[in-house]
């Protein structure tokens, strides 16, 4: 193609040397257009599909790193609780734990305050009693965030002990949006 390009160059330079009139005819100077456009849209093209592809990982590494920081805030809260339980109805004026607003905003509330954990979150939280060893916790809740953001969508499951849990004598699965603990 670029050979075709050339000769076609040469022609034009030939003809501007060697003719009387210095004109080209419109047929030549639309080819000349045509061929010109082509190769202009392709370089084009390659040379913004990185910005695209970049664009879109670091999309995907804020949206990771945002999922990150809400679990390692939940397992930090969780680690050390006693118990746990999975609600959909939780009063945040008069229980303590992790709640979910209407915004999808996940808050922790602890020692009557209330503290921002994740914004446009979704959550959904289940307690399973489980029959462990003496000394091992008795407890585990099993956590699912997701969350969507400029054409990137992450969902995480995750599991947290709560290590405390080991004087639990009886327990029940629980699910919902909201966690109240016992701290």
């Amino acid at each position: 193609m670029f050979h075709y390009l050339f000769l076609f160059q040469k022609k034009f330079i030939n003809k501007l040397i060697n003719s009387k009139s210095g004109g080209f005819t419109l047929v030549e100077v639309l080819v000349f257009l045509l061929i010109f456009s082509i190769i202009m849209s392709i370089i084009v093209v390659i040379l913004f599909l990185p910005t695209r592809v970049s664009q879109t990982l670091s999309s995907d590494v804020e949206l990771t790193q945002e999922i990150q920081n809400t679990v390692d805030k939940i397992i930090s809260v969780l680690m050390l609780s006693k118990n746990a339980t999975a609600t959909n109805a939780f009063n945040p004026s008069n229980s303590e734990g992790i709640y979910i607003t209407e915004n999808n905003e996940i808050y922790l509330r602890k020692n009557e305050k209330n503290y921002k954990l994740a914004e446009n979150m979704n959550v959904t939280f289940m307690v399973n009693h489980i029959n462990s060893p003496p000394l091992l916790p008795k407890k585990i809740v099993s956590i699912e965030l997701e969350k969507s953001k400029n054409k990137s969508y992450k969902k995480i499951k995750f599991y947290v002990p709560l290590m405390n849990s080991f004087n639990l004598t009886s327990g029940s699965t629980s699910t919902g949006a909201n966690l109240i603990i016992d701290f």
